[in-house]
C-alpha cells in the first residue's frame, strides 16, 4: 500500500526574522579583516551597520501580527542591537563608574596570592 504524502507550499514572509541577513563579498572580508585584526576604519564601519540594521534589523518593527514566535524572535535580535549600542553609547562618565564599582568588587589580591606560570 502506497502511501500519498501531499506536499504544501509555505509561504514565507519577506520580512520574516529568522531569515538570514543579506550577504555580500565587502561584508564578507569586513568580518574576516575584524576577527584578524586587520579591518579597516571601512570595513569596521561596514559591518557594524550591517550588524545592527541588516542582522538585528534594530530599526524594524519586531511585532509579527501572525506569530507571537516571529515577534519574539525578531525582538531578541533587536535586542542584540540594543545591548551593542548600550556599550558603544556610553558615556566617559558613566564607564568611570562603571569601572569604580568593579574596582570596589574585586577581591585583592596579594603578591604572594599571584598565580604562577
Amino acid at each position: 500500500m502506497a502511501s500519498s504524502v501531499k506536499k504544501v507550499a509555505v509561504q514565507v514572509p519577506a520580512n520574516a526574522p529568522y531569515l538570514p541577513a543579506p550577504l555580500n563579498t565587502a561584508i564578507v572580508y569586513a568580518v574576516k579583516g575584524l576577527v584578524g585584526g586587520e579591518a579597516t576604519p571601512e570595513q569596521q564601519g561596514a559591518f557594524v551597520n550591517w550588524l545592527l540594521f541588516e542582522v538585528c534589523r534594530k530599526d524594524d518593527l519586531s511585532f509579527r501580527p501572525d506569530s507571537d514566535r516571529d515577534t519574539a524572535f525578531a525582538e531578541g535580535k533587536r535586542f542584540v542591537a540594543l545591548q551593542f549600542l548600550r556599550a558603544f553609547n556610553m558615556t566617559p562618565s558613566q564607564i568611570a563608574a562603571m569601572r569604580a564599582t568593579e574596582n570596589a568588587a574585586a577581591p585583592a589580591v596579594h603578591d604572594d596570592e599571584m598565580p604562577t606560570t
